[in-house]
């Protein structure tokens, strides 16, 4: 136990009542897709452990921890619980979020509807706060989070949480209150790509309590239950490991265990106890949990701790709580097994969950103080308005719940010796998807720079591979080669698959006669050497950089220094064709001549230098005379809809601008492009309430008359979030300060105020409707783009 202030929650945070939920949930637009609904939270884990999801609630709720899988499922015996005493009054006890499962742990009287307070998230950390109430006496703040912190790259991949509860006295009478958490033994229950509610894997399990010292430098006892199960192979198969819980309190503290009880029973056995007197029996007797019959469970062993403290009046005192998961194996569609990158400083045998709390009990200070000081840190140097702060942060849920898989190698040896994926989103399952990498990895960029080391030069091995293995286009009876030498990947590979050595997954379109992965992957690579000052990535890049550039080069058919589009949906917007050079495609081919001619000075490679600023050049001048129209540039040169108004249509231009490369069209031109783009794509559509539209002055049934564009409504009738994250990001670069704040603030409105999509935020939703496509979208997490505006550097 410590005593002292009542922490302070950052003015930043997000706020939100327990029981404000949103009568009729938006439901997804496209039947079968991923949702879990508006109840989520930010999530517990660190990067590539798999994710834990607590709602704002207070169940835990979202499931990441199988590679590539996202489960939605609350396991009621997975919780906390209030104990408290007022001297001279009948003690109460509840638990601490509704109940999950009629029937099922009945007597623990687990409210029908959220318990009263208010939940609070800036990621990693989040709040729970319980005021009083006439059987609550003592007041509850619960500060959860993980040690996911910048520049780390040892605590950050850490399989931990933490769960400090702070509890005060206001009354004027001595007060008693306990906590208590318990979990059900859940090990070998991920390992299986469905879509569903895990099997429970039951037979086998069992439950063991401990006691410990824990404390860096001041030490306390400590308690706590270990989760395990039967094994037969080293090292564990997927799922199979361990999981631990633990509390910890000094002077004055009474800690408690129960190592099992049945979580599908009544739980009449565990709460009389705990609702007696706010402890648990000790009890360590423990059992191996058979197999079922077919009209009979055995059960499901659950566990829990408990701590409990005096409070005289007026009194604070912080109880502190700690989850682990020791599931050292990850396995992909294909089987090939790897290490999570924990592991790297844990060990391998999957039995060090007990160590793992253990110092997360420890350690908990030092890493809450350094997650505060990147927060204020942060706050402090933007000088941008709270909401603004909490999409930044709160974006950054997906770097741990983006069914991220950070390996340490292949179990048994061999390649790749690393990989990072993160998914495009759990519709889309793509590991590192690049159309979205380019806008999302600022954030791994500034935060994680070693990290985005490691994807690029993946990228960069790629793109030299020359696969002609064929993949069939989805719908039609095309085929096209899984990789073409000098064509990037639009992926490095999908969990069903081998990710990391079988690429190019994506098979809706085909991606390798695409626009504009080439020239963002070049322009990327000249970002991070920039931005990094690292001359050996670029050593290691610039073979495919020139690779890329021949590539790209041949897409110039009439030798007018502009590269074509070819009448399909040949770039990131897969359901809008372009024909001949475009706005979107072209500025990036500008951006890619200019960072690769930068690039190759770098290295003195001065006669391709000299190619690229030629051809630079001259494409400069084709770009005005054939796209600029006098307010914006066309969509494209040739198409019967040419001069419709594409709202990323900047976006190479300004990412070069950004990377210190220069205007690569005279800057006033692009300001009047981006005025009349939010004149005309944001503020004539509802006053640019619901966001920005993708394209203007085109309608879908136009765009499906010009051919195999799939539904093209999915660009005419929504709001794409991070290409309005992207065009916030234009126009604060170009000076539009208060156009970019309010195209920003619409699409945060989106999010928190109308459509309840806090931590699940979609690729685009619906202008007119309350519906919405793809959740848990990496592009929106180039919010960060706003942190490297201008040239600035990673934070780290």
């Amino acid at each position: 136990m410590s005593t002292g202030a009542w922490p302070e929650i950052p003015s930043a945070a997000w706020s939100r009542a327990f029981a404000d939920i949103p009568v009729a949930p938006p439901r997804p637009k496209i039947e079968g897709q991923f949702d879990g609904g508006p109840l989520q939270g930010a999530p517990l884990g660190g990067i590539g452990t798999g994710g834990i999801g607590r709602d704002f609630q207070g169940n835990f709720r979202r499931w990441t921890l199988k590679a590539g899988a996202l489960k939605h499922f609350v396991e009621p015996a997975n919780g906390f619980a209030t104990w408290q005493r007022v001297e001279g009054e009948t003690a109460s006890a509840r638990p601490l979020q509704p109940a999950a499962e009629p029937g099922v742990l009945a007597a623990w009287l687990a409210p029908e509807t959220a318990p009263d307070g208010h939940y609070h998230a800036l990621f990693p950390k989040s709040w729970y706060h319980y005021p009083t109430r006439h059987d609550r006496p003592v007041e509850l703040l619960c500060e959860q989070f993980s040690p996911v912190l910048p520049g780390n790259y040892r605590e950050t991949s850490y399989p931990v949480a933490v769960f400090r509860w702070w509890l005060r006295n206001p009354g004027d009478r001595p007060a008693e209150a306990a906590i208590l958490f318990s979990l059900a033994n859940m090990i070998g229950w991920f390992d299986d790509m469905g879509r569903g509610k895990p099997y429970r894997r039951n037979a086998g399990s069992f439950n063991h309590s401990f006691r410990a010292v824990v404390g860096d430098g001041q030490e306390a006892p400590a308690a706590g239950i270990v989760f395990d199960r039967i094994a037969t192979r080293t090292p564990p198969a997927e799922g199979n490991g361990q999981m631990a819980i633990a509390a910890s309190g000094g002077p004055g503290v009474t800690l408690s265990t129960r190592a099992s009880f049945d979580a599908r029973g009544d739980g009449a056995d565990v709460w009389m106890r705990f609702a007696a007197d706010g402890t648990l029996d000790d009890d360590d007797a423990s059992w191996i949990v058979g197999a079922d019959f077919a009209a009979e469970s055995t059960g499901l062993t659950a566990g829990a701790v408990a701590a409990k403290v005096a409070l005289a009046p007026g009194e604070t005192a912080t109880l502190t709580f700690a989850l682990a998961w020791d599931l050292p194996v990850l396995r992909f569609g294909a089987g090939r097994e790897h290490w999570r990158r924990y592991t790297r400083f844990w060990g391998r045998g999957g039995d060090h969950a007990e160590a793992m709390v253990r110092t997360a009990l420890s350690d908990h200070g030092h890493w809450s103080q350094a997650i505060d000081r990147w927060h204020a840190d942060i706050i402090g140097r933007s000088a941008r308005p709270d909401w603004s702060t909490r999409l930044l942060f709160n974006e950054l849920y997906l770097v741990v719940d983006g069914l991220t898989a950070w390996t340490d190698g292949p179990v048994g040896g061999g390649d790749p010796e690393e990989f990072f994926g993160l998914i495009e989103c759990p519709d889309y399952p793509f590991y590192d998807t690049f159309d979205l990498w380019v806008y999302g990895s600022a954030a791994i960029v500034a935060l994680w720079p070693d990290i985005e080391r490691r994807v690029i030069r993946d990228y960069a091995a790629g793109l030299l591979q020359d696969d002609r293995r064929q993949r069939r286009q989805m719908g039609t009876a095309a085929r096209f080669p899984v990789n073409r030498h000098g064509a990037l990947p639009h992926d490095l590979g999908a969990p069903d698959e081998d990710p990391g050595c079988l690429l190019n997954s994506y098979a809706y379109r085909n991606s390798t006669e695409w626009k504009d992965l080439n020239a963002q992957f070049v322009v990327t690579v000249c970002r991070d050497v920039g931005l990094l000052g690292d001359d050996a990535l670029l050593a290691d890049c610039y073979p495919a950089v020139r690779a890329a550039m021949g590539r790209l080069e041949s897409f110039d058919r009439d030798g007018d220094g502009l590269i074509e589009n070819d009448g399909v949906p040949d770039q990131t917007i897969d359901n809008i064709p372009m024909t001949g050079p475009s706005a979107y495609c072209g500025g990036l081919w500008l951006a890619a001549l200019a960072a690769a001619a930068a690039l190759a000075r770098r290295l003195g490679q001065d006669a391709d230098a000299a190619r690229w600023d030629e051809w630079l050049a001259l494409g400069r001048a084709a770009f005005d005379e054939k796209l600029w129209t006098g307010s914006y540039y066309r969509l494209d040169a040739d198409s019967p809809y040419r001069d419709a108004l594409f709202l990323d249509q900047l976006f190479g231009i300004a990412y070069a601008s950004r990377a210190g490369l220069g205007d690569l069209v005279p800057r006033e031109r692009a300001r009047t492009a981006l005025k009349t783009l939010y004149e005309r794509c944001f503020l004539a559509l509802d006053g640019g309430r619901e966001g920005a539209a993708t394209i203007v002055g085109v309608s879908a049934e136009d765009l499906a008359a010009i051919g195999r564009v799939g539904d093209a409504r999915n660009q005419t009738s929504e709001v794409l979030v991070g290409l309005n994250i992207s065009f916030a990001v234009q126009l604060r670069h170009y000076g539009l300060l208060a156009e970019a704040d309010a195209v920003l603030r619409s699409i945060h409105d989106g999010i928190y105020r109308d459509r309840a999509l806090w931590f699940r935020t979609p690729a685009a939703w619906d202008r007119d409707a309350p519906t919405f496509r793809s959740i848990m979208n990496m592009r929106p997490l180039g919010v960060w783009m706003l942190w490297l505006d201008g040239g600035g550097r990673p934070y780290v």
